[in-house]
This record gives structure tokens, sequence and C-alpha cells, in this order.
């Protein structure tokens, strides 16, 4: 796009995710569903640059105008047809970043207030999902750990969607025995600090 905002959201995007072992290569991490997303972003007044962004677009305006393929995660999971009436009142968030500048502060969260208000300009949105990427620089072990964890309490049995390329856990994967999600979220964080994954 020729937004200079745009661009610059891209390549404070590209700076970050490197920072965490992922990114394009690229001087901007930019592609083409940046120029039909609404962009939410956080500006440091006081410095005059962008402290944050999220990427967030209602699915039915997509799904109405360019189809699925329009959609960011229809590029990473199939869908199965069900999941179709609940992705119309879903609101697609992802691409979010917060400069290295600004770790440590409050940046996500007042990101989140910025979703919130834009939630209230669409009422019509029910759900709000996307995808969440895993840094490759965490340790087998620790990636393991994640996806058992969010697999087990959050998963859906009957996977309406499907990655292409899904994570294949070793075959030690972790067990969480009669845990429910709450009790055994200190035990995920315990053994994420033991790997040195935070």
């Amino acid at each position: 796009s020729d937004s200079p905002l745009l661009r610059e959201i891209a390549r404070l995007r590209e700076l970050t995710f490197r920072r965490v072992g992922e990114g394009t290569g690229k001087r901007m991490d930019t592609d083409v569903y940046d120029s039909w997303y609404d962009h939410i972003v956080l500006w440091d007044a006081d410095e005059s640059e962008i402290a944050g962004a999220y990427r967030a677009v209602p699915c039915a305006r997509v799904l109405d105008s360019i189809g699925q393929k329009g959609l960011y995660t229809a590029s990473l999971f199939e869908f199965d047809g069900r999941l179709l009436p609940t992705i119309e009142r879903g609101m697609e968030l992802g691409r979010s970043f917060v400069p290295p500048k600004y770790w440590g502060s409050r940046s996500l969260d007042y990101l989140w207030y910025g979703i919130g208000a834009w939630l209230g300009q669409h009422p019509e949105i029910r759900y709000l999902f996307g995808p969440v990427s895993i840094s490759a620089n965490l340790p087998l072990e620790a990636r393991e750990w994640l996806v058992a964890y969010y697999t087990r309490y959050y998963g859906h049995a009957e996977q309406l969607a499907r990655s292409p390329h899904p994570f294949r856990p070793g075959a030690a994967a972790p067990d969480f025995g009669p845990l429910d999600a709450e009790a055994a979220m200190p035990l995920l964080r315990d053994r994420l600090d033991a790997l040195g994954a935070r």
C-alpha cells in the first residue's frame, strides 16, 4: 500500500517479529490482507510513534466482498463448512505486535482497550478468533507443553479448523491428569519457567 502508516506498521511488525525469531527477512512484514483489514494502532503521543498494533476485520465484510479466501486464517487453516455461521459473526484478529521499546509496558493492555472500543462500533460481532504463532526459538518441550495445554482445555473434538501442517508433539507429551484449565495453568507456567521459555 502507499499508506505511510501501513508501511510503518509493516516495518515495526518485521523488526518486532525478528526479535522473537520470526519475521519475513524483508524490510517490511506486509501482505495482501493489510489493505482490506482494519488496523488498531496504539499511538504514543509523547514520542510521536506507534507503540503497538493489531490487525482486525469483521469477517462478514470480507466474506461478502472477497469470499473465504479473503480471510488471513483461511490461508492457514481448512475450515469445515459447519464453522461458517460462527465465522460470519466473528472478528478475525492477528499480526499483533508491540515494538521492543515498549515491552514491559502496558501497551498490550491498551491495545485490548482499543479492540474493546472497536467492538463497541461493531455490535454485530459475537466471536473473536485468530492465529497465534509460537516461536521456533522456544525449546521443543516448551512448544509441546503449550500445544498440549491449549489443545486439551480449549480444543474442539471435531476440529472444525484444521491445519494442513499440524504440530506433531513428541512421544512424551505432557499429561495434566485430572486438573481443570485453571489448576493446570500454574503447572504450565512452572514448566515453561524451568525451560527458560518466558
